[in-house]
């Protein structure tokens, strides 16, 4: 049976890496079918700051030289078909190139200084949240009285956005409560974490409201699904034969909420790519320096190497968080064993 087990799981692992391949090949390949010249845009930028500092334009003879050193830098000058390769090794060394956009700060130190920032708010947010939206989404549909008040409530949360529900908070703590402040203060200084108080308060006071953001609206969601379920569930053959039974209610109960809680966890899984989307508005609002936040300002100031570098990460967060899920499935799901 074990044998059976590590068999299944292997073949989903492979799928689970071609997946992974796929979709960073894909990272790679759709910004450079875009029509955009990133020299062009770097050497722009330099420009800009020169005729800021010194007043004066450079000749265009400069320029050009700038231009050409841009071009070959960053590897522009190469085939796309050994640009991929370039890709790939790089990966596998950690190199994702110089961000265009905050020059010439290596993308994998940016990335790195905002790992700690991202996994502190997402993740309480999504598993606290699903694991207070199933138990409230169980207590309602088991409690008629409960479920008259608590669901209108749920559903208000669960299909306000993300970012309205940022700005709602805003407005009750920071103007008008005056409790929490509305942006985080270090922005993209990514100031790394230390085990000091001062850092640990001033980070805490900055992360509540972002993480309330996610932490609400994702209650609201696993509520209203899981209340779905159960109400599907109580509804089942195998219940009503239960019921012919006289078997006790709390029993009955207990089954009903765990075949309800499987689709959930499929959810969860589908949920993982999405909440990174979704929780960049969120970020953005805050000036929290999370992925979203940097995948926001790498697409709009067209840092396609900034952009690959963290949407690999966030791909292989999320191939991973899937495959654990997959490894918990066959643990929790009699049908999968």
């Amino acid at each position: 049976m074990v044998a059976t087990y590590v068999r299944y799981l292997v073949r989903r692992f492979f799928v689970y890496v071609l997946i992974w391949f796929v979709a960073n090949s894909l990272v790679f390949l759709l910004p450079r079918l875009l029509p955009i010249n990133v020299a062009n845009i770097i050497v722009g930028r330099l420009e800009s700051a020169a005729i800021g500092s010194a007043g004066t334009y450079s000749p265009p003879q400069a320029l050009q030289k700038l231009y050409n050193f841009v071009y070959q830098y960053f590897g522009l000058n190469q085939s796309l078909y050994i640009q991929f390769i370039d890709y790939w090794k790089g990966i596998f060394q950690g190199n994702f190139g110089i961000s265009a956009w905050l020059f010439p700060e290596p993308v994998i130190k940016i990335i790195s200084g905002i790992v700690f920032y991202d996994l502190a708010l997402l993740i309480p947010a999504i598993f606290l949240g699903f694991w207070a939206g199933n138990k409230l989404g169980a207590i309602a549909a088991f409690n008629r009285h409960v479920d008259r008040i608590l669901m209108p409530i749920l559903y208000f949360i669960a299909y306000s956005p993300y970012y309205w529900f940022a700005m709602l908070l805003i407005t009750v703590f920071t103007f008008y409560l005056k409790l929490l402040p509305s942006t985080f203060t270090s922005e993209y200084t990514f100031v790394m974490p230390t085990l000091t108080w001062s850092f640990i308060s001033t980070f805490l006071k900055e992360w509540i409201l972002p993480f309330l953001s996610v932490f609400l609206v994702s209650i609201g969601q696993w509520a209203i699904g899981m209340r779905a379920n159960i109400v599907s569930e109580l509804g089942s053959n195998y219940i009503t034969y239960a019921e012919s039974l006289g078997i006790r209610y709390d029993i009955i109960r207990n089954y009903a909420y765990r075949n309800a809680s499987l689709p959930q966890y499929s959810g969860l899984a589908i949920n993982l790519g999405l909440i990174f989307v979704s929780a960049g508005a969120v970020e953005f609002i805050f000036m929290y320096p999370g992925m979203g936040w940097i995948i926001w300002n790498a697409i709009t100031n067209l840092d396609y190497f900034l952009m690959e570098g963290a949407l690999f990460y966030v791909i292989t967060m999320v191939v991973i968080a899937n495959f654990l899920i997959e490894i918990v499935y066959v643990i929790i799901d009699p049908r999968v064993r």
